[in-house]
């Protein structure tokens, strides 16, 4: 992992002890999605870098779960005001030397907090505008452009602005690179950091072959 200021003037890596927020929709399970698993190994890499603390912006939400609204480009959550306001002035009490922030679907608090003088990491567990549209194709096929193009624009226009905005951009793959950079040119500064493979799926036991009947 790339982390700002870790390399002096002169390009030799220094000890720094930083503290860091790292801020996700909700807190990510031991044995959940693929999400949740970036997000504990990210999290996991973070402590070594310094103190680090995991902000859930659902856990602001006193009704409980919530499942949110989303913006016309369909990728950036509808955030509510004042659990935008809440959640940076949770950011300023810990008064950190950096953010990392999980996704575009979080982009409202991440421009807040580049407003406010923050350095934000974003972390993209995908090149949203981009899935949106294969998604659309894959299922509705020639019509997608008529039914969806009105949110494609504005999804492009969302991962563009965060991503040009950003102290830097971790990617999964070089695939998802390449993309972004399609999107926003060599302007964004990105990193590309693998998808962890859990140690419960390394040590699951493979299907034996021998015997088995394909029909």
């Amino acid at each position: 992992m790339v982390f700002p200021g870790l390399v002096d003037a002169f390009g030799n890596c220094r000890p720094i002890t930083m503290n860091i927020v790292h801020i996700v929709f909700e807190f990510p399970l031991p044995h959940g999605s693929g999400g949740d698993l970036r997000n504990r190994a990210v999290d996991a890499g973070l402590s070594h870098a310094g103190a680090t603390s995991l902000i859930s912006v659902q856990a602001y939400f006193r009704t409980g779960k919530q499942k949110l609204r989303r913006k016309p480009s369909y990728i950036e959550a509808d955030l509510p005001r004042g659990i935008i306001d809440a959640v940076v002035d949770e950011v300023a009490k810990k008064a950190p030397d950096l953010v990392i922030i999980d996704g575009v679907f979080l982009a409202d608090i991440a421009h807040r907090l580049l407003s406010n003088g923050y350095r934000v990491i974003v972390n993209m567990h995908n090149i949203e505008s981009s899935l949106l549209k294969e998604t659309d194709q894959a299922r509705d096929g020639w019509l997608s452009g008529l039914l969806h193009q009105k949110r494609w624009k504005p999804a492009i226009i969302a991962d563009r602005l965060l991503a040009a905005a950003a102290e830097r951009v971790w990617v999964c793959s070089a695939d998802d690179a390449f993309s972004l950079e399609s999107l926003v040119g060599r302007v964004a500064r990105i990193d590309i950091i693998p998808n962890p493979l859990p140690p419960w799926c390394v040590d699951a036991a493979s299907m034996p072959l021998s015997g088995v009947v394909m029909s």
